[in-house]
């Protein structure tokens, strides 16, 4: 129980393609999380799967059953907003009750599920609390109770940390990865912060316009990006892109001298070379596959981002271990190492390189 998939799924408001015909399918008990820009359709491809929109075309089955045309409440699925959408006369015990009391199910099965979902979610001493009594991690995690309580197939979540602070968006983050481990349940995860779709997802959707740029693993959306797009939206800082092109030995940057990155035997030639900044260091200006000024140092702690600038106006950025050993306006060269590289053609399409 749990698999999802999705097939030729478009929706349209008016004249505008919001999702432009999506493929996927996740696998039963699979962490999955949707990642995007802003208005890429990340949100409203969750909302066709939940039911609370009508598809354009495409089909949309869970387990094998084609439920495309059913309404929510006939998919077995549960979703939770970004808004906790408590209501603020209830306990925490009824909210967690309330979808079952209104779908008749027997009063002692109800309590029985809803202490169940007090313990894995350690709410059990809150039970008769006000949502106002509730900082916001409890109100979220009694959402999330609310929909465990249901049994469901998949849970479907949008954005569910976003109104939380720095803090308690961390703590909430673990909380949700021991959930799926302890329940097992297939997951549909919406987010535009990419530490958590790194963190808790076995594969991320990475959306742009509608469409579906990759889906893979964290560790192969990072390390062997499919395109451009996808190089630069997953990694912070993000990746380093620098106009490049085939050059004896390899590739030149900038007019430097050339990187010995293996090139493609025919076809799509390099325009363009990727590197993220941990693999950069420095070295002596006249050592470096490219030089520049250092226009600024960020000390974060664990470790430092030190922007370059390139006499040409291309900058690029690097994070080194500690306290930069660089000063603003220091001269020095940047040493990029072969096995890092990423290459892309004019389109922005992956050639070669990357860490293996």
């Amino acid at each position: 129980m749990g698999r999802l998939a999705l097939e030729g799924v478009k929706k349209s408001f008016g004249g505008v393609d919001v999702i432009r015909g999506v493929d996927l399918a996740i696998r039963d008990g699979e962490f999955v999380v949707m990642v995007g820009p802003s208005g890429c359709g990340k949100s409203t491809l969750l909302r066709l799967i939940a039911g609370l929109e009508p598809v354009t075309a495409g089909r949309i089955e869970i387990d094998g059953r084609d439920v495309t045309a059913l309404e929510p409440v006939d998919r077995r699925l549960a979703m939770v907003f970004q808004s906790y959408a408590l209501y603020p006369h209830m306990t925490v015990r009824g909210n967690m009750a309330f979808g079952l009391e209104t779908a008749r199910v027997p009063k002692p099965e109800i309590d029985a599920k809803v202490a169940e979902a007090a313990r894995i979610l350690a709410l059990e001493p809150l039970l008769d609390r006000l949502p106002k009594q509730l900082s916001g991690g409890q109100r979220q995690r009694v959402a999330i109770g609310r929909a465990i309580v249901r049994d469901p197939v998949a849970f479907l979540f949008d954005e569910p940390l976003s109104n939380l602070d720095a803090a308690l968006r961390v703590q909430t983050r673990h909380e949700i990865a021991k959930l799926h481990r302890s329940l097992g349940r297939t997951a549909v995860y919406v987010t535009h912060d990419q530490v958590e779709a790194m963190t808790l997802a076995d594969r991320i959707v990475v959306m742009d316009a509608g469409s579906v740029r990759q889906f893979d693993t964290p560790e192969a959306l990072y390390h062997r990006p499919a395109d451009l797009f996808v190089a630069q939206f997953i990694g912070s800082p993000k990746m380093n892109v620098l106009p490049a092109r085939a050059a004896d030995g390899g590739v030149s940057i900038l007019g430097g001298p050339p990187v010995a990155v293996p090139l493609p035997s025919r076809g799509r030639a390099p325009t363009q070379l990727g590197v993220r900044p941990e693999h950069l260091e420095f070295a002596a200006p006249e050592a470096g596959a490219l030089t520049g000024t250092v226009s600024d140092v960020e000390y974060l702690g664990a470790d430092s981002i030190v922007f370059v600038a390139h006499a040409e106006g291309t900058e690029v950025t690097l994070r080194v271990p500690g306290r930069a050993p660089v000063r603003v306006g220091e001269a020095v060269g940047v040493a990029i190492s072969p096995a890092a590289v990423h290459l892309f053609d004019g389109e922005g399409r992956a050639l070669a390189g990357g860490e293996r």
